[in-house]
């Protein structure tokens, strides 16, 4: 999958945008400034969706995290969204960055999405459910290990 985002080239005189993909070269702060105001319009439209969806269950992230902890405290269920999990690793042309979609409900995670828009494989999870992998079309049911808390827990 082939994504384009708004990051200008800081030489470019002709105003056309950067490809996700493309050598841009060095990016101005700017093109930063662009590709926040993009992300932010990103973040906006699953916003959106989610809420015309489950118009009862609000939504945050940091564009909204200005909401007073003592009205988000009393929330019973709410997204939580982050539209560019990695964001200096999108800057960076990596395929390391990713969108976060997760349903809360009593402050416990119940449901929880993962997309690697590069790599073109999305993560989801549903409390009784069980974890699944899909990449392109095929689905793979992720198996859980344990995990002994006695000894350091290895993360990479």
């Amino acid at each position: 999958m082939k994504i384009t985002s708004s990051l200008k080239k800081k030489e470019n005189k002709d105003d056309k945008y950067c490809n996700y993909n493309d050598d841009c070269g060095a990016f101005s702060n700017l093109g930063r400034l662009d590709l926040f105001l993009n992300q932010t319009s990103k973040r906006r439209k699953i916003r959106s969706k989610l809420t015309a969806l489950f118009p009862d269950i609000p939504v945050l992230s940091e564009e909204n995290c200005n909401i007073p902890f003592e009205q988000r405290q009393t929330w019973q269920t709410y997204w939580l969204i982050d539209p560019l999990d990695g964001t200096q690793q999108f800057i960076d042309r990596t395929d390391q960055f990713s969108v976060l979609i997760t349903l809360v409900q009593d402050h416990q995670p119940v449901l929880g999405v993962i997309h690697f828009p590069i790599l073109n494989i999305t993560y989801y999870a549903m409390k009784g459910f069980g974890a699944f992998k899909q990449s392109n079309k095929e689905i793979t049911r992720l198996q859980p290990r344990k995990i002994d808390l006695t000894k350091p827990l290895k993360i990479a």
